[in-house]
Parts: C-alpha cells; sequence; structure tokens
C-alpha cells in the first residue's frame, strides 16, 4: 500500500516536472471542484448505496488540493535545480565529480532544453537500464546516462542498450560517457538506431544550450524551438538533410533523407 501511494507521488510529480507551472494549479482546482462540488451533487437522495460518502468529499477536498499544489511547488523547485545544475557546469571534471543521480537529471535537462520532452525514469543504481525517454515530434528515444564516470565504454553497454530498444520498438537509443567508447563499440552502433555520445561531444551540447540560455535558462535554442526541426535517421541515428525526389511517384516531393546516403538510405517524410 506504501508503494502505490509512492508511485502516485512520483508519477504526479513528473507529470509536473514535463509540464507547465500551471497545470499543477488546474489539476488542484479541478480536484477541488469535484470533490466539493460534483460529488455531492452526483448523489441524490435516491442513491442510498453512495449517500453516506456524501460527506467525504468536501471534507477531503482541502487535503487533496493540498497535496496537489505542493507536489507542483516541489516539481518547481525540481526544475529549477536542473537549470542550475546545467548552468554551472564549466567541463568534464566537474561533470565527472557529481553523483550518478545528478548525471541524469544534466543530461535530461540537456535534451529539455533542445526541445525534447524528458522522462525521468530513474533507476535502482548506477548501472540500471534506461534513464531518460525522449520525445519529439512522434519520435521516442531511450537514453542510457549512467556510466558517467567510466574512460572507455565497451560493446557490452551498447548491445544492451540496442536490446532494448528493439524490445521496446522505439526510434532509437542513445548512450552517454564522460568517457569514450571502445572501437567495438563504435563498430556495433554504426548502421544501427544508436547514437553514442562521449564526454566532449556532451560538453560541447551542455555548452551550447548554456549559451542560449543566460539571459533566460528556460529558453531553447531556435533551432529546437523550430517546428521544422531536422529529425535524425530513424536507421544510423545521424543527421537528415532535406531533399526532394526527381523522379518515380513521389517526383517534386521533398522528403528526409540520411546524410550518409547511399552508405544508409534512411528516410523520413516531410510534413
Amino acid at each position: 500500500m506504501a508503494r502505490r501511494r509512492s508511485n502516485i507521488v512520483e508519477s504526479m510529480y513528473g507529470i509536473f516536472l514535463r509540464t507547465p507551472w500551471w497545470v499543477s494549479l488546474l489539476v488542484a482546482g479541478t480536484a477541488y471542484a469535484a470533490l466539493n462540488f460534483g460529488l455531492p451533487a452526483y448523489i441524490d437522495e435516491s442513491n442510498l448505496f453512495l449517500k453516506p460518502f456524501e460527506p467525504l468529499g468536501p471534507l477531503f477536498a482541502p487535503w487533496v488540493t493540498g497535496f496537489v499544489l505542493l507536489t507542483g511547488a516541489f516539481a518547481q523547485l525540481g526544475k529549477r535545480s536542473r537549470r542550475k545544475l546545467l548552468n554551472r557546469q564549466s567541463g568534464l571534471d566537474s561533470i565527472r565529480a557529481m553523483s550518478w543521480q545528478s548525471f541524469e537529471k544534466l543530461v535530461g535537462e540537456c535534451y529539455r532544453r533542445q526541445g525534447y520532452r524528458v522522462e525521468e525514469k530513474g533507476g535502482e543504481g548506477a548501472d540500471g537500464g534506461v534513464d531518460l525517454v525522449l520525445r519529439r515530434q512522434g519520435e521516442v528515444i531511450l537514453v542510457q546516462c549512467k556510466q558517467w564516470k567510466t574512460r572507455q565504454v565497451g560493446v557490452a553497454k551498447v548491445r544492451e542498450l540496442y536490446g532494448v530498444v528493439a524490445g521496446e520498438n522505439a526510434t532509437r537509443g542513445i548512450l552517454v560517457t564522460c568517457g569514450q567508447f571502445t572501437p567495438d563499440a563504435r563498430a556495433f552502433a554504426k548502421g544501427k538506431a544508436l547514437e553514442l555520445v562521449e564526454g566532449t561531444t556532451l560538453l560541447e551540447r551542455i555548452s551550447e544550450v548554456q549559451k542560449h540560455s543566460k539571459t533566460d535558462p528556460g529558453i531553447v535554442p531556435k533551432r529546437a524551438q523550430s517546428t521544422q526541426v531536422d529529425p535524425n535517421c530513424p536507421l544510423c541515428g545521424k543527421s537528415m538533410v532535406l531533399r526532394k525526389a526527381r523522379k518515380g511517384r513521389n517526383a517534386g516531393k521533398k522528403f528526409w533523407g540520411c546524410i550518409a546516403f547511399p552508405q544508409c538510405r534512411g528516410v523520413r517524410n516531410c510534413p
């Protein structure tokens, strides 16, 4: 029973963490109205079975409303903490000095500022499974970012993530480390729906979103805000470029083609 209550709190906190601040106010107001006014109005004199529960709605309404508002307030503090965590990073040494939990939050905030909706999955330890789920424009991307202090990440971790991506039918997977990947790891990921983010690349991305948030930490780069965001290849995970079909039944129509063509023939429809 305690675990169920914990799951409810964690789920609500996660929702408020991914949504604007006013969502918690909307949920709290709706809950109060439903319990204080809706429930008594729904239960009439003829419903003898529910009649004893009629006073419970107004009784619990303030408590439920307060609980929702408190959870929303903690979520806003969590957002602020994540923004500060990213903004104060100055190099790989400062990143390696943090805990693996903070490293997950750092990576999640970095992708959040790139325009992704980020779901923090958490885990039981520093070597667990998927830590983040990214969503944008129909894509579902699984991220593992717990290899934060490892200097060399081998092929075993890449294979593990690839299996999870296939099992969950996700668009692609991303493995993040502060170190580097072995040649075997890079060779295995080549041509697959996997992206390997090494320490230097991660630092570049953090620096990029830091530049765009000096005046307002909530601002994401224009590229991420644009409705025309360059997607990643569904086959190899590399960037895609806008092309126009020259022949066939789709001649003249635009589409996204993999930058690695002809080695990779991944395509996406252009809306």
